[in-house]
């Protein structure tokens, strides 16, 4: 994610520090506000995620983790374009959109495959391979 918010600063002629700065409720675009505040929210996504998981699961609805993630985060990405940001006059509205979804893609495939690993104890590279 660190590459990918370079990447995302540089594609919005900022620094890093700036995009994260943007995640600041108040405004005042503190990059440790930002961070705290981005962080907090990723916690509670991935909190609902590993719910919606765990009921999937259950029913013995067999869903690769990386595209169940997959879809989440394009589902936050749509929740947070058309629902949450539109009115909110946040600074997030500056980030592009097609990096906005981007980023939210690239969190919601992290979750789900990183999900499936802990459940499967499958992890690439060690002797469970």
């Amino acid at each position: 994610m660190l590459l990918f918010l370079i990447l995302a600063s540089w594609l919005n002629s900022g620094t890093p520090g700036e995009v994260i700065g943007m995640f600041d409720p108040a405004g005042s675009a503190s990059i440790l506000a930002g961070a705290a505040a981005h962080l907090a929210v990723s916690g509670v996504y991935g909190l609902i995620f590993g719910l919606l998981w765990r009921l999937i699961y259950l029913r013995r609805v067999r869903v690769p983790g990386w595209l169940a993630g997959v879809l989440y985060g394009g589902l936050i990405y749509a929740a947070a374009e058309l629902l949450i940001i539109p009115g909110s006059g946040s600074a997030l509205l500056q980030i592009s959109p097609v990096v906005f979804g981007i980023g939210n893609l690239i969190f919601g495939f992290t979750l789900g495959f990183g999900l499936q690993l802990s459940l499967t104890n499958h992890i690439p590279g060690t002797k469970n391979d």
